[in-house]
């Protein structure tokens, strides 16, 4: 019994170690090549500026058929222009320096108008999303004006100010206040409720849960608005000028 219990520990081992040979084998060596193989492939230059490319196509063939249906007269001339005459009459006004007047005023108007947006926006739509009295009285007042449109209250704003610097920075004012102030709101009031319990429950006061808590969530949401009532306000100057 002795010799058969050998035989069959031999036949074990001699049918074991090649198995464990062949995983020690298996195992690649880690030089330089295997891990090249490892990383990622480097994205091909198509894939690195193919957003950028398809832009800059799409704008050229626009100003391309913009161009040619002002040359072959698609449209009338009268009605609109072409993209070679205006360069050519920008060019012209820097160089007479006739534009630097219009640019002033331009930007005195957006500066006045969208400084004043973020002025009353931000602080109002802070104190509307964080308390609910303030929201309660305000919001009729705040959803009737942001629903009707900033050109049907223009004849008002020319009649109320008259024609001057006035109306048009109340144009730009009116255009960009609203999207800063409604996304403040919903900023202040979309704070996780979990954030609120955790700072409550280390004794945080209102004005610490507002200074660490709500003010910090809100950031995207208001950034959001800032940038929204820029494009606004750039609208407004067009509008306040025409």
């Amino acid at each position: 019994m002795s010799g058969a219990s050998s035989k069959k520990k031999a036949c074990v081992r001699t049918w074991r170690l090649p198995r464990e040979k062949a995983s020690v084998n298996a195992i690649p060596p880690r030089t330089g090549s295997a891990l090249a193989v490892m990383l990622p492939p480097i994205p091909s230059w198509w894939k690195r500026n193919e957003t950028w490319v398809l832009g800059t196509i799409s704008v050229l063939a626009f100003l391309a058929l913009w161009e040619a249906s002002a040359a072959f007269k698609w449209v009338n001339p009268l009605f609109t222009s072409s993209p070679s005459r205006i360069v050519l009459t920008g060019t012209e006004m820097f160089a007479d320096g006739s534009i630097y007047e219009h640019i002033a005023v331009s930007g005195y108007e957006f500066v006045f108008g969208y400084g004043l947006a973020l002025v009353i926006g931000v602080p109002l739509g802070i104190l509307m999303g964080w308390y609910g009295r303030v929201n309660a009285v305000l919001e009729p007042f705040v959803s009737a004006l942001y629903a009707t449109p900033r050109i049907a209250l223009l004849p008002l704003i020319l009649i109320w100010l008259v024609i001057g610097i006035a109306s048009k920075v109340a144009i730009v004012f009116l255009g960009a206040v609203f999207p800063i102030l409604v996304n403040t709101i919903t900023g202040v009031r979309t704070v996780e409720a979990e954030f609120i319990k955790v700072a409550r429950s280390y004794g945080a006061n209102d004005w610490q849960l507002f200074l660490t808590v709500a003010l910090p969530s809100s950031v995207p949401m208001l950034l959001a608005g800032l940038r929204l009532g820029l494009g606004h306000a750039l609208v407004g100057i067009v509008v306040g000028e025409m």
